[in-house]
């Protein structure tokens, strides 16, 4: 018992030294006060009670129909050794979780009439076992890539906007607040803005799509220059903190490299799925929205976004609703 203890007081500062090293080495962000917009959301919605007398009679098969302690149903697990079922759940588990495909959502395009662009706004799902990469370093990795290896219909310009999102609280909700485990850690995730010239928008999204497909070719596991040294070497320069951890799961650099190379590919190996249409309060704050109007638009107040154009930024939105001040702050750690 005494050693069972001392295991799970062992998993208990690990998991608070990753949390400490993922605090350290996230995004500075600014904050000088302010209020939150929205309206608060109720967290316990309950349930419509059903009217007695009015529920239907539903054909149900209860599993004592198929199995139940008949000596003859027993018999066809019996049959089964204990050990081998075991190995072959746990392999078919590894493998469907080998397959999971990574969610793209797409919101978009917004038009500027005055500069004749058209933007994209792009945000992938969890980053699941790639948590090491950081859109610091993507901006580099794949800016420098897309440098060398030329691809005419893909914008390099859209490299420069990795950006990390802490994601909404609830998805689409009214409540702009960051999404939070034990009320303090956030949950990121991975999103870029894509631009084109609007009288080119059909070649546009094409090269959207492409340079979706670019990145996940970056991520897969390769003999010549895999992308786990160059993690290693970013955390080492850039995030020190979360360097230092994984030191500390590692014996050195080229082991902890090896896991971030299977890690990325293991995540990234089985494409993805894309979510076209999609609104940006779906997973962004009104911080994170507006900031994307502001910076990549080319907007300056909400006067210059055009009704439709604040229902991609709202789901549901009408003409009654409040928007959020424009100057809105952004929420600390």
């Amino acid at each position: 018992e005494e050693e069972e203890e001392e295991d799970d007081e062992e998993e208990d500062d690990e998991e608070e030294d990753l949390d400490k090293a993922l605090r350290d080495t996230a995004d500075p962000l600014p904050f000088r006060g302010g209020e939150w917009q929205g309206d608060p959301v109720e967290k316990n919605q309950t349930k419509k009670a059903s009217k007695k007398g009015n529920d239907k009679k539903e054909n149900k098969t209860l599993s004592c129909d198929v199995f139940d302690n008949r000596d003859e149903d027993a018999s066809i697990f019996a049959s089964i050794n204990g050990a081998d079922l075991k190995k072959e759940v746990a392999k078919n588990i590894k493998s469907s979780m080998k397959t999971n495909t990574v969610d793209i959502f797409i919101t978009g395009p917004f038009h500027n009439a005055k500069t004749g662009k058209s933007i994209w706004i792009v945000v992938f799902g969890d980053y699941g076992s790639a948590w090491t990469l950081k859109s610091q370093f993507l901006k580099g990795y794949i800016g420098a890539l897309l440098k060398r290896i030329k691809i005419p219909n893909i914008d390099i310009g859209h490299s420069d906007s990795f950006y990390d999102i802490n994601i909404r609280k609830y998805e689409y909700g009214k409540e702009s607040l960051w999404r939070r485990k034990d009320q303090s850690k956030t949950t990121k995730r991975l999103s870029f803005v894509y631009t084109c010239e609007t009288t080119n928008e059909r070649n546009g999204k094409q090269g959207l799509i492409e340079a979706v497909q670019f990145f996940f070719k970056t991520m897969k596991k390769r003999e010549i220059n895999p992308i786990g040294p160059l993690v290693v070497e970013f955390l080492k320069e850039h995030a020190s903190s979360l360097y230092d951890y994984l030191l500390r799961k590692k014996p050195n650099e080229e082991l902890i490299a090896e896991d971030i190379t299977d890690d990325i590919d293991k995540h990234f190996r089985a494409g993805f799925v894309t979510h076209w249409d999609d609104y940006l309060n779906h997973w962004m704050v009104d911080y994170d929205i507006i900031r994307i109007l502001k910076n990549y638009v080319g907007y300056s107040s909400w006067s210059d976004v055009p009704a439709k154009q604040r229902g991609l930024c709202y789901k549901n939105y009408n003409q009654n609703a409040t928007l959020p001040e424009w100057d809105i702050e952004q929420e600390r750690y």
